[in-house]
């Protein structure tokens, strides 16, 4: 008798032969692989597939088994497959997957798809055979087509970036040296070369004491030292130091320092402006103000000298112009009492004018006596000064508790009485005046003091010129010589303050002006 295959209820580990044992094996792990695994002959006929193939391609194996293996190539690849098949048949060995081919396999409704392909030869006794490993590689090509974009991307964003890098590197007005961790240049632009007369090839690997006076030289390379141990950014005045070019000449240069992190490395950008041009001018400047300066102390002598002087003449001239009007009165006739009458006004008037020019020069030359000064003791008093004006005219003025400031107290006192005098004198006929002082924090250290007042106003584009000497805008209908305003702004200028005016909401006029308070000296202020 032929004997059988064993029966199901005989296949066990023990009760089978060694050559179906082996199959059911073999078998076994065929259906287990993860790939399509395809037995077939040298002819190319498919013998055998496993459940993989089924799903990959689509197809159940019995539409499969005795049909060409080019049945899962794609169209154009099967003339080309069977010849390589062709040869593979006659040298087979083994071949690992990824060996660099770029296959397709096709499926039962014609798609396509990328795979991988391992092929190993199987001697049987029926002859030789050709196990081929397939394996779907769509989700590892799409992530690396996804990452190549990606990765394009980047490459196009870093050149679109290192392009506007390098475009302003170029377009800089000031020179640009960037300086690796030991001190070679590794980067100028076209300023560095202008300014310096040096190619760039030239300075490239060269240290960048190159640019440096040969008497600095070792200095600096200690200060670089300094620096490579505790970078920071450094900007141009704490860094005033000469630069040398390839002629050996030097220059003033205001240089400033930034660290940046590379992929090379850490480096340094030094930006480097030549200042000759600008400490001339400086120069130029500091020379003009020491004359201007010798020039207004000229102008303030002559002012004192010639106002203190005036006062003896005038005062004659007025005297005797009075005892004329009262004594002569019936000798000369109405055209000559009109005469009178001019010079008297016209003496009276020089007398005040006088007056004035001597009281604005004093401000510039008397010495300031700075020193904590209680504002309210100060506008009491010039409340007080002014009081016998303020009384006829019912003036009501409101006075909060002011705060203490650094200052001279004579000089506040006279800037007070101005202001107060102002707010009394232009007041509205329909209306009783009113003046209110308040004070506000300004700037750090500082104080806002405001005098504001319901009076008749000053027109916008007249608040700046009635600080000039001498000037009225209302002729001679409002007594006084137009002075006030100037010396207020001289007195808050000489404490380093500063002074202007505008229209509050209800009308009249807001003279604000800030003096230095207790915890700041009066220097040049807000």
């Amino acid at each position: 008798m032929t004997p059988r295959p064993p029966g199901p209820a005989e296949e066990t580990i023990s009760g089978i032969t060694p050559g179906w044992r082996a199959e059911v094996l073999f078998r076994a792990l065929l259906e287990a692989a993860p790939d399509a695994m395809v037995i077939s002959g040298t002819n190319g006929a498919i013998q055998l597939v496993n459940a993989q193939t089924e799903r990959m391609f689509g197809y159940r194996r019995d539409e499969l088994v005795g049909r060409l293996v080019e049945v899962l190539v794609p169209h154009p690849s099967r003339d080309g497959h069977a010849e390589l098949r062709a040869r593979y048949a006659s040298d087979p060995r083994p071949r690992g997957m990824g060996s660099g081919l770029e296959l397709y396999g096709r499926r039962q409704d014609g798609s396509e798809f990328p795979v991988e392909v391992s092929l190993s030869p199987l001697a049987t006794d029926v002859g030789p055979l050709v196990l081929a490993a397939v394996r779907d590689v769509s989700d590892r090509k799409r992530a690396e087509e996804a990452a190549a974009t990606a990765a394009a991307r980047e490459m196009a964003a870093h050149k679109r970036a290192e392009a506007r890098f390098r475009a302003l590197l170029e377009s800089s007005p000031d020179a640009i040296v960037i300086v690796s961790g030991d001190g070679a240049i590794q980067l100028v632009n076209a300023r560095t070369e202008q300014l310096f007369g040096f190619d760039r090839d030239e300075l490239v690997g060269q240290p960048v004491e190159i640019l440096v006076p040969e008497s600095l030289r070792g200095p600096h390379e200690k200060h670089r030292a300094a620096y490579s141990d505790r970078p920071h950014v450094r900007m141009g005045p704490d860094l005033e130091l000469r630069a040398r070019r390839r002629n050996g000449s030097e220059f003033p240069a205001e240089i400033s320092l930034g660290p940046l992190d590379l992929e090379g490395g850490p480096v340094v950008s030094a930006t480097i402006r030549d200042i000759t041009e600008r400490k001339r001018v400086v120069e130029k400047l500091a020379a003009q103000s020491a004359e201007l300066a010798r020039s207004n102390a000229d102008l303030e002598q002559f002012a004192y000298v010639a106002s203190h002087d005036l006062q003896e003449p005038l005062r004659h001239v007025s005297v005797y112009v009075h005892k004329l009007a009262e004594g002569y009165q019936d000798v000369v006739d109405e055209r000559g009492r009109r005469y009178i009458r001019y010079i008297v006004d016209g003496a009276t008037r020089m007398q005040q004018l006088t007056d004035g020019l001597l009281e604005f020069s004093r401000v510039g030359r008397s010495g300031q006596q700075l020193r904590p000064v209680d504002l309210n003791r100060v506008v009491a008093a010039a409340v007080r000064a002014v009081s016998v004006r303020a009384a006829q005219a019912q003036v009501v003025i409101s006075l909060p508790d002011l705060p203490h400031v650094v200052g001279d107290e004579d000089m506040l006192y006279r800037l007070f009485v101005n202001l107060l005098a102002n707010a009394v004198k232009f007041g509205r006929a329909d209306r009783p005046p009113e003046v209110g002082i308040s004070a506000r924090t300004g700037a750090p250290g500082w104080w806002q003091i405001t005098v504001h007042d319901n009076g008749i106003g000053i027109p916008a584009e007249y608040r700046e010129t009635v600080f000039g000497l001498f000037e009225r805008l209302h002729g001679h209908a409002y007594p006084g010589t137009g002075i006030g305003l100037s010396v207020a702004r001289r007195i808050v200028e000489a404490h380093g303050g500063s002074i202007g005016l505008d229209e509050p909401a209800g009308g009249g006029t807001r003279v604000t002006f800030s003096l230095p308070g207790l915890d700041r000296s009066p220097v040049p202020g807000p």
